[in-house]
């Protein structure tokens, strides 16, 4: 299924966020896709921190974690890793198998084999650019991630 919300300013951001970090897990994987600025670390960013809230804990957003891959955002009962594969190439790909289980992982530009070997179980995000506002495309085959974006 997808479905495709237009967002105008940071401030709308909310009214996705929301349903996406109200139920996130670890073992839940997430990738966003789309060009150079297009919103893709705001995003985690903004999810990282309603997670922060509703967990009653401060956290410090580490940027987007593009020379050092990835960074860890540790929560009660979730761990989130936040990866940006902008840097590496194809065949370096990490093995999420390693990482999966204990994390609930945010990941910018995800490589092709990922995509396809995990298809079944991710929410795939694209963002696109349209007149100063923002595309979000979500699509998915997963039943849970398929409830959370019929409430956006």
């Amino acid at each position: 299924m997808s479905f495709s919300k237009l967002i105008h300013s940071e401030k709308e951001l909310h009214s996705l966020v929301g349903p996406l970090s109200k139920d996130l897990s670890n073992g839940d994987l997430v990738f966003l896709e789309g060009d150079m600025a297009s919103g893709k670390t705001t995003l985690i960013r903004e999810i990282i921190s309603s997670v922060s809230k509703a967990k009653k804990k401060l956290f410090h957003f580490q940027g987007s974690p593009t020379y050092q891959r990835a960074n860890t955002y540790n929560f009660k009962n979730l761990n989130i890793l936040h990866f940006d594969l902008y840097n590496i190439k194809e065949e370096d790909q990490s093995d999420l198998e390693d990482y999966i289980q204990d994390h609930c992982i945010l990941m910018e530009w995800p490589r092709k084999k990922m995509k396809e070997k995990y298809l079944p179980e991710a929410l795939f995000i694209s963002i696109s650019i349209k007149n100063n506002a923002r595309i979000f495309k979500f699509h998915t085959y997963s039943q849970k991630w398929l409830k959370i974006i019929k409430l956006i």
